[in-house]
């Protein structure tokens, strides 16, 4: 939790002036600021500590079940393995693979893990942060592999310090400067720095989040400039709106449909509308809220995973966030693995 915070503080501030520093609500975010600044009405039955708390809010822990925690227990692989992918999938971190097979069928005990463990188990095996306790050995072509034994990921196994250590290593060194552009709230919805200028609250019955407008203005906020500057035939218009309202007008929008797009402008504005996604609905300016952002029921919330054959006629493997998939668009064709 830590490290995203201080990788989305430094890769927003990065450009920061001490000018800016001095205007601005604040320029770092941690975990005090982070709790003080995203609400709930939440909280675990047997723990209060504001990491499992932070936690929680971004979606990689949820408990062991009826609102508990159980903060002395044991961590096994496959609460670790779920606990990293709900981190990262919001953040949009996983990679495309394309190894000219379906990569999960190295597994040989994916079906000892928990039913709810198994997506993120794969998931985690297929973009490399666990390797699992033995090894794949196979023979191969460009398009098959024919095993002679399979990896065993051992989901029951606890999963020791050693190990939480390797794989943050590897989110570290590989994906940390992707990790930097969000903080992922819940699992299913990244957010910035700017955007806890607001009042951000979490429901904890069903995961909806309220942003709330603070009134926060300053013309000169960093990147309402170049804002202008790209949409100039519309800078008058913008100019009368706060900057909150401005930062906030694109949060749960994907970005190539959100800032500088029709959507954004339409949000700051004040229009009243409804987004329908794949993962969650936005709800633009309704009463005091900026956006009201709700999961999907009908998303299991894990990683959408397909099929598809390229140009020659190879299957290969993509994984796809889900956050970029309105809902009723058409799909890469090719079953969920």
């Amino acid at each position: 939790m830590t490290t995203i915070l201080k990788a989305h503080s430094d890769y927003t501030t990065r450009g920061f002036t001490k000018y800016d520093e001095r205007n601005l609500p604040f320029v770092s975010v941690d975990v005090d600021k982070f709790n003080e600044r995203v609400t709930t009405d939440f909280s675990f039955n047997d723990t209060d500590n504001k990491y499992v708390l932070a936690a929680w809010k971004m979606g990689a822990a949820n408990g062991v079940g009826n609102g508990n925690f159980n903060p002395d227990g044991l961590l096994n692989r496959e609460q670790a393995a779920t606990m990293i992918v709900r981190a990262m999938q919001p953040l949009a971190l996983f990679k495309h693979v394309s190894h000219g097979f379906n990569m999960s069928t190295d597994i040989g005990d994916l079906q000892t893990a928990s039913t709810w463990a198994q997506h993120y188990m794969e998931q985690a095996y297929v973009q490399g942060l666990i390797a699992g306790t033995s090894k794949a050995v196979y023979t191969e072509t460009s398009s098959a592999r024919t095993y002679i034994q399979k990896a065993n990921l051992s989901p029951k196994l606890n999963f020791t310090r050693e190990q939480a250590i390797v794989i943050l290593t590897r989110i570290m060194m590989d994906r940390i400067d992707d990790a930097a552009h969000a903080i992922p709230l819940r699992s299913y919805i990244p957010i910035g720095l700017t955007h806890l200028y607001a009042d951000v609250h979490i429901d904890g019955s069903d995961d909806a989040i309220y942003i709330e407008d603070t009134g926060w203005d300053w013309d000169k906020a960093p990147g309402l400039e170049r804002e202008r500057l790209i949409n100039n035939q519309y800078k008058d218009v913008l100019d009368k709106y706060t900057s909150m309202q401005r930062y906030a007008a694109y949060v749960g929008l994907p970005f190539d449909r959100g800032y500088g797009g029709p959507e954004w402008l339409d949000a700051i504005m004040g229009k009243h509308m409804v987004y329908d996604f794949y993962t969650h609905t936005v709800e633009k300016n309704k009463g005091d809220y900026l956006a009201i952002i709700r999961k999907n029921p009908e998303w299991d919330g894990v990683l959408l995973y397909r099929s598809y054959f390229d140009e020659n006629g190879e299957k290969k493997e993509w994984s796809l966030h889900p956050y970029s998939v309105p809902t009723g668009t058409p799909l890469i064709g090719g079953p969920n693995f």
